[in-house]
């Protein structure tokens, strides 16, 4: 027996009339009428192909003389061995399970040839469970495939042994029958997995509960739907098809020409989404978000997919956070005070309007910024430090000199806390900031009445005392000046006492809102003066001018009072020399005192600048720093200027209120 096998080999079986050759395929041995037979069954679009795969068997049974021919499919690890297509004969029936071990397919799938069995009844075969098991003398197999895979044999049979070896045409047909029925079961298990697919797939959409999923041809009129749809829109299926998709949309939606703007949408792009009010039978109406998918079979538009999912509680969500959070803004930026958020690496996140209002910088500029570049160049360290130790402990408080866009230094607290999540990680650094410059000043003025009821004070009681002693002595020639002195040491201290008091109130959230007239009021303060001091020269220099009026309340007064008395009191010529004289600028009024006294020393001058006091820099009083604290109240200026050949000249500067 001679046999083809597909390597172009061959191998001798050791006995006489069986060989297993590797045939190579060769159509071309194969008569013109078999295979243009074998085209036709092949390219029949008619025939399924569980039909195309029995005709097959058909043809090779008539062509090689054979009386049975089928397909076996074969599980290696179980040895299954099952009969699954059949023509001819009863000799073998379709659906027959059986061992493999127990056929002539194990040694098919053993060799990497066809396997050609001339006659069963030889010596090799005589003992062979397979020609004892199916009483098959004479046998032709070939393995099949599906993709690289074995799928099992495709095998032709008889009772009757053969009188002649399967020649080179018979291989090669047997082969080329085993590569088309390759083919075919190949697309037979594909087809089968794609229905199978398929199936699941359609009762995965029907069972869909929480979407409405339907299906629209070309013009978007519905075709088929699932239960979700039923669920969500309240129509029965019957009922919405072959409606067109508008039938969903409201009124003024359709007006707008919505429904078929999406459709168009969808066809040119393939898939859009769109969020908006939909109708149910009701009348009812919920928010959905609704995906169209052009459906398209060799670039021909077959129709569309839509799933529609209601989005209602999720946007009612939405938006009452989207409420909760403008509250919590409008809140944050009802305060007086500052609120910043930064990023757990310290990057500026978000700000309220009072701390843009502040410091004059936009939101992006503020965002824009690293915290510390907001402070005076002495404090930024600290508030580094102050940073780093919230991300360490959970909170912080850090106080610094916070400078404006337009440079004005205001002195804040700034309370700062993390906020983290339930694993405990930072997620954002808070920090609330106070306007402490008030607080700040009434602690500055505290600190210098302090020195003055500790220094000034004893002072002058030591002079009460020291007359009260003289009086004692009954010498009627001390008595009268004595009694003067005393009287004279007691006004002080009602002086300095009013003065105090004039200080520690001083808060510019209580100036007096009505704004003052330069003019009207400064003449009469320093004729007050000419009564008091008459042996003082008091001169004027006050422009002719409209009414020029000063958001500045009882403050001018304060400051420009405590100035003409200074100049008056310090000075020991006995008719000391003032000088007053106003000049207006863009925005500004700048008023002039000066006089011909010693001047007033460098160590009061840079008390003032420094702004403290220390044991041995402090003022000898509280006049310049009651006129100094009255111009800070009111966003005013004070400067100093010597004159020659003696004498000073202060400038206090005043913010203009422009008349009506």
């Amino acid at each position: 027996m001679r046999g083809m096998g597909k390597d172009r080999g061959s191998r001798s079986g050791g006995h006489s009339g069986d060989v297993t050759l590797r045939g190579d395929g060769n159509e071309m041995s194969i008569n013109p009428s078999t295979r243009r037979r074998l085209y036709q069954i092949l390219s029949d679009p008619t025939q399924p192909n569980d039909a195309k795969i029995t005709d097959l068997l058909r043809l090779g049974c008539e062509r090689l003389g054979m009386e049975n021919g089928h397909v076996v499919r074969i599980d290696t690890e179980t040895r299954r061995h099952e009969i699954e297509a059949v023509a001819g004969s009863a000799l073998v029936e379709a659906d027959v399970v059986s061992d493999l071990d127990r056929t002539f397919c194990r040694k098919t799938l053993e060799e990497d040839q066809l396997l050609a069995v001339q006659d069963a009844t030889t010596d090799e075969w005589a003992d062979d469970p397979a020609a004892q098991a199916w009483n098959i003398n004479c046998y032709v197999g070939s393995k099949l495939y599906v993709q690289t895979d074995v799928f099992g044999t495709l095998c032709f049979v008889d009772r009757s042994a053969r009188s002649q070896p399967f020649d080179t045409a018979a291989l090669a047909f047997v082969d080329l029958l085993s590569q088309a029925i390759s083919r075919l079961k190949e697309r037979q298990v594909h087809e089968t997995a794609l229905e199978s697919q398929q199936e699941r797939f359609e009762i995965f959409v029907r069972e869909i509960a929480d979407y409405a999923l339907f299906m629209l041809d070309p013009a978007g009129h519905v075709k088929s739907w699932n239960s979700g749809a039923t669920n969500l829109l309240q129509y029965e299926e019957d009922e919405l098809l072959e409606s067109h998709l508008s039938r969903l949309f409201p009124e003024a939606e359709c007006a707008r020409g919505a429904p078929a703007r999406l459709l168009e949408e969808a066809r040119q792009q393939g898939r859009i989404e769109d969020e908006g009010w939909r109708v149910r039978k009701d009348g009812t109406t919920f928010w959905a978000l609704e995906t169209i998918t052009a459906l398209y079979d060799d670039g021909e538009l077959r129709g569309f997919g839509t799933v529609v999912r209601d989005l209602t509680e999720r946007r009612e969500a939405e938006q009452a956070l989207q409420e909760q959070q403008a509250f919590t803004e409008r809140a944050l930026d009802s305060l007086d005070d500052l609120f910043i958020v930064l990023s757990p690496e310290g990057e500026m996140v978000q700000v309220n309007e009072r701390a843009l209002e502040v410091t004059g910088y936009t939101e992006a500029e503020a965002l824009s910024m690293h915290p510390i570049e907001f402070f005076a160049p002495e404090d930024q360290a600290t508030i580094a430090a102050g940073i780093s130790e919230v991300l360490e402990s959970g909170q912080s408080t850090v106080q610094g000199t916070l400078v404006t866009n337009d440079d004005e230094r205001l002195q804040y607290e700034f309370r700062v806390r993390t906020l983290t999540d339930s694993d405990g990680t930072v997620t954002a650094i808070v920090g609330i900031g106070r306007d402490i410059t008030q607080r700040k000043l009434y602690e500055q003025r505290l600190e210098v009445a302090q020195r003055v009821l500790r220094h000034n004070l004893r002072n002058e009681m030591n002079v009460i005392r020291g007359l009260a002693e003289n009086l004692s002595t009954g010498e009627s020639t001390l008595t009268e000046r004595a009694a003067e002195q005393i009287i004279e040491t007691a006004d002080r201290l009602l002086e300095r006492s009013e003065k105090t008091r004039m200080m520690t109130e001083l808060d510019a959230s209580e100036l007096r809102s009505e704004p003052v007239d330069v003019f009207e009021v400064l003449p009469a303060l320093l004729d007050e003066f000419r009564r008091e001091a008459p042996e003082a020269t008091i001169e004027t220099d006050l422009p002719e001018s409209e009414p020029l009026r000063l958001p500045v309340g009882d403050r001018f007064e304060t400051a420009v009072g405590n100035a003409v008395e200074n100049a008056i009191q310090h000075n020991s010529a006995p008719e000391p020399w003032v000088r007053v004289e106003v000049a207006r600028d863009a925005g500004q009024v700048h008023v002039r005192i000066l006089d011909d006294g010693p001047g007033i020393p460098s160590n009061e001058r840079e008390v003032l600048e420094r702004e403290t006091e220390t044991q041995l820099t402090h003022g000898r009083g509280l006049g310049l720093w009651l006129i100094h604290w009255c111009m800070a109240t009111i966003g005013g200026q004070i400067s100093f200027a010597d004159r020659d050949p003696t004498g000073s000249e202060l400038t206090l500067t005043f913010p203009i209120v422009e008349t009506a």
